[in-house]
């Protein structure tokens, strides 16, 4: 294996780690901190100058990916509450601001359902398949809260 590979191999196994580390805190933060708590943590400014341009764009691709494959093969249930809290956690760590949302949709054949997204801008990170048909209840940071 060249030198190259094998530190793509390595910084992919790391990055990995992080998406499964990222999954577990954001498991744990949901079973023990209040909405409001979480809210307040995610409304939070990234305190440095924020990623831009194509540096962003690759941050925003590599935590989406690795959020997607951990997801697809972690043995314990993950929401798309866990799944939007991880991603929001390893873009902070990148300097990559964005926005948590949280909807919900009336669905015939089981009632009111919930589903939160992450988006960057108008980019959505993690959540977007089924976040189409959702209404929009509240965002974060910004607020937009229709209910509180």
């Amino acid at each position: 294996m060249s030198h190259k590979n094998w530190r793509r191999t390595f910084a992919g196994g790391v990055l990995m780690v992080e998406a499964i580390i990222c999954l577990m805190a954001a498991r744990f933060a949901l079973a023990c901190f209040s909405f409001q708590q979480i809210a307040g943590f995610v409304s939070r400014p990234v305190r440095r100058s924020q990623l831009s341009g194509r540096r962003r764009q690759i941050a925003l691709k590599t935590v989406k990916r690795a959020i997607f494959n951990v997801w697809r093969h972690l043995p314990l249930k993950t929401t798309c509450f866990h799944r939007a809290l991880a991603a929001h956690l390893m873009l902070r760590r990148r300097a990559v601001g964005t926005t948590l949302y949280y909807g919900a949709v009336l669905l015939p054949d089981r009632g009111l359902t919930g589903h939160v997204w992450l988006r960057d801008g108008l980019e959505f990170v993690v959540g977007e398949e089924a976040a189409k048909g959702h209404r929009q209840l509240a965002s974060y940071p910004d607020g937009g809260c229709i209910i509180k």
